[in-house]
């Protein structure tokens, strides 16, 4: 019992914080947005905030598009292999490729490209904050990372 409570006790911490870090994170925005605008002026900040909205529309764009064709990718290599599958459990105990042609090519991850979205919604919403967040998310190693931990947590126990 006392580890169950232990845990709950945990997430509700945990989604706590979370609640705390999304009333600050317009409140943070503002304060900088407030801040680069005394400093360079409402114009540049309204003509950047702007340029973000822009590209973090053709990102989201880009995004779906990848996604759609990852996607399509990965299923088609799926479709090439033999899957070996155990009778009793149907489990999947391998994936093996035809032959080493298929194998060779290099297919982006369908969760790599699928961050493309969130990266391109964060620098979509005004702000300056959003904008370096979804910058990060934009980085192949951040989104390899991201789909690595996708895949500890959703991968066999």
């Amino acid at each position: 019992m006392e580890s169950g409570e232990t845990r709950q006790a945990g997430e509700h911490v945990t989604a706590g914080r979370i609640g705390c870090l999304l009333l600050l994170w317009p409140i943070a925005e503002l304060v900088i947005l407030l801040v680069a605008a005394s400093t360079w002026g409402w114009e540049p900040v309204v003509i950047t905030l702007l340029i973000g909205v822009v590209v973090g529309l053709i990102v989201i764009r880009i995004g779906i598009a990848a996604t759609g064709r990852s996607w399509g990718q990965a299923l088609r290599v799926l479709q090439q292999r033999s899957v070996i599958v155990d009778p009793d459990t149907g489990q999947v105990l391998a994936i093996e490729a035809p032959d080493s042609a298929t194998s060779s090519a290099a297919v982006a991850p369908p969760a790599q490209t699928v961050l493309l979205i969130p990266a391109g919604i964060a620098i979509a919403i005004p702000g300056f904050i959003s904008d370096i967040v979804g910058l990060v998310l934009l980085l192949p190693p951040v989104r390899r990372r991201i789909a690595q931990s996708w895949a500890r947590r959703i991968g066999p126990a």
